[in-house]
């Protein structure tokens, strides 16, 4: 009787045998060197895949890292923009309380005058409006023609009022004209005017009398527009010419405009008027 394997069943019988022929060899040690051997081979693929595992890892932490990144930057961008706005205000208030010591320093010291402070709430300084406006009108007991100051000194006189406002022309304005003499030289009177350039030019200066660039011009009170000895400016070059009958003088405001916050108004100064 011839017995007929089906294919199936002989695969089976076979892989049985396989798997008894490696449990044997294994027991007896036999398989060890081939380990060794496919562990050899085997190693820089497994090193690669942990390799790409750790580096996949590794990209989604950096990413997620990124975004939190991103979102502290957002909040101290947002941070040192307020930074930046308090020390603008913080400063703003450092130069106006600075300017308001000076002008009290300087209303204690000249007591007559009657200073009040004002704000400059609007300044154009172009040659053809050289006005400031202030804080300061009739109800305050502004008065047209009365000088405006600063510790610095003269910055104008004003021109009109509302109740709570009043225009000043400023020194530098070419309409501007301030009686004025210079410091040491006492018959060195002449007039002041202002300049389109924002700098002052001092005319009618009698030709004999020596004038040293540096030296500081003041009011001199003729006229009665404004009280004598306020600070104008400094004369910085002087023009002398044989054929001219006067000498004339640049000089350089001692008020800084670009800089001017708060001004005094001279309310105890009754400008004489014809």
């Amino acid at each position: 009787m011839t017995v007929v394997l089906r294919p199936q069943l002989g695969m089976l019988v076979a892989a049985l045998a396989v798997a008894t022929a490696i449990l044997f060899a294994g027991n007896q040690g036999w398989l060890g060197p081939v380990r060794d051997v496919v562990g050899r081979v085997l190693a820089p693929a497994q090193g690669a895949a942990s390799t790409a595992g750790d580096a996949t890892a590794t990209w989604l932490a950096g990413w997620s890292d990124v975004g939190r990144l991103r979102v502290e930057n957002d909040d101290l961008r947002v941070q040192v923009q307020d930074l930046v706005r308090e020390n603008i205000r913080l400063r703003a208030f450092e130069l106006e309380n600075r300017d308001l010591r000076e002008q009290l320093g300087y209303a204690e010291s000249n007591p007559g005058l009657a200073l009040a402070g004002a704000r400059i709430i609007g300044l154009d300084q172009s040659a053809m409006n050289g006005y400031a406006t202030i804080d300061c009108g009739s109800e305050q007991g502004v008065t047209d023609g009365m000088p405006v100051l600063s510790p610095a000194g003269l910055a104008g006189r004003v021109v009109s009022s509302t109740a709570r406002t009043s225009s000043v022309l400023l020194v530098t304005h070419p309409s501007s004209s301030v009686n004025a003499y210079v410091l040491g030289a006492t018959a060195a009177t002449g007039v002041v005017n202002g300049t389109p350039d924002g700098r002052l030019v001092m005319r009618y200066l009698p030709p004999s009398e020596r004038i040293v660039p540096g030296s500081i011009v003041v009011t001199s009170g003729l006229g009665g527009a404004f009280p004598r000895n306020l600070p104008i400016g400094r004369v910085a070059q002087v023009e002398a010419r044989d054929i001219d009958m006067f000498q004339q003088a640049t000089v350089e405001p001692l008020v800084d405009f670009r800089r001017l916050l708060v001004v005094l108004v001279a309310r105890g100064y009754q400008p004489i008027r014809y």
